[in-house]
């Protein structure tokens, strides 16, 4: 129970000050933050990583096209990851919006269903 309360308290100061344009200008993790809780939040703050995977409701035309011009593309995923969570987040998977458990792979997500990076 302790560790289940100490991570939702590092949860909530993250969620405070992550996603200030301040702070992501500074403090690059700070730009790969993807709050699971409140995705709304994330699409809105994000001034990188939302951007960049096409996840924005503005898609750019331009991020597909630089993925489909490319000969090879590699993604690479640990199966005993601990540093990138979820570790599904390295292939483009994520949590199902608004929890922390469960965990969708690409194949299931918006972005790749309505083809918004050309994977």
């Amino acid at each position: 129970l302790g560790s289940i309360f100490l991570c939702e308290f590092v949860r909530r100061v993250v969620d405070s000050a992550a996603y200030n344009p301040s702070l992501q200008s500074l403090v690059v993790p700070a730009q790969y933050w993807r709050d699971p809780i409140n995705p709304d939040l994330f699409l809105k703050n994000s001034i990188f990583l939302a951007d960049l995977n096409n996840l924005k409701e503005d898609k750019s035309a331009r991020y597909k096209e630089a993925m489909v011009r490319l000969d090879n593309f590699i993604m690479i995923k640990w199966a005993s990851d601990t540093t990138i969570i979820p570790k599904e987040s390295s292939h483009f998977g994520y949590y199902i919006h608004g929890q922390d458990n469960t965990t969708q792979p690409l194949q299931e997500t918006d972005l790749y269903k309505e083809d918004w990076l050309g994977l």
